[in-house]
């Protein structure tokens, strides 16, 4: 790699060979580093054009805020994509799982499609670069062993491919999200009857008011009670947001 630009939080460089423009973070500890990185990352990434970019983030342990996530994709990936930015982008995380997440929900907010891959081994990233884009899928699931530890905390270990780990890593994100999800809902969803919860599993699994209606022997006009009353406790405004509680059942 040739190094463009280094000072105390990123490291910027270049692989010819692979025409991908790196940055490394240093230090990354507050939002006014993150901001001064992003921005010498941008102003390289003008001069140099590359086809690909690359984020090293195994020392990267700042989580973004919703904020900073909407901020990198207008401020960057948002805007080099408009530009004709079509290439991929690797990230190598380390072992600070929630500001890789952070970071894998900055993506998801921009309004282009990426062709994204998390790693964790620097040299099949680098490989990765150099070859055509293709998703991977999970073929098995690992063995998972438990360890208990004398500070009165449990250790959940399994092995996976690093070929694989972009799909697992992408699993525990979901899992992150969904217990997140049901311990901030955990008390909307307990003052549901359980009729309620009933009809709310029913909707979820996307049976129409009528099917309802037949399955638990009441009429139409109850079950649209029972959803009226469902989506104001749950203060949705939609059955697409009431899918997310399929996590309570």
């Amino acid at each position: 790699m040739e190094t463009i630009h280094r000072d105390k939080i990123i490291t910027i460089g270049h692989h010819p060979n692979i025409n991908t423009l790196q940055g490394s973070w240093n230090n990354c500890e507050t939002a006014d580093q993150y901001l001064s990185g992003m921005t010498h990352f941008k102003e390289i990434y003008y001069k140099t054009k590359p086809k690909n970019t690359f984020w090293d983030n195994r020392d990267f342990n700042f989580q973004l805020n919703e904020g900073l996530q909407t901020w990198t994709n207008s401020f960057f990936y948002n805007q080099v994509t408009k530009d004709g930015f079509n290439g991929k982008v690797g990230v190598l995380i380390g072992n600070e799982i929630l500001s890789s997440i952070s970071i894998d929900n900055l993506f998801n907010n921009g309004n282009y499609e990426l062709k994204l891959r998390f790693f964790k081994d620097q040299q099949i990233a680098l490989d990765w670069f150099s070859k055509p884009f293709s998703k991977s899928n999970i073929h098995h699931l690992p063995e998972i062993s438990f360890k208990e530890n004398s500070n009165g905390k449990i250790q959940c270990l399994f092995e996976v491919n690093c070929e694989e780990f972009h799909d697992y890593f992408l699993l525990l994100k979901q899992l992150f999200k969904n217990r997140d999800f049901s311990i901030k809902n955990a008390e909307k969803f307990y003052s549901l009857t359980e009729r309620e919860r009933e009809i709310l599993k029913l909707a979820i699994h996307g049976k129409c008011n009528r099917k309802i209606a037949e399955d638990l022997f009441i009429s139409i006009e109850t079950v649209k009670t029972h959803r009226k009353n469902i989506l104001f406790k749950l203060g949705n405004q939609n059955v697409c947001e009431l899918t997310n509680f399929e996590v309570f059942f």
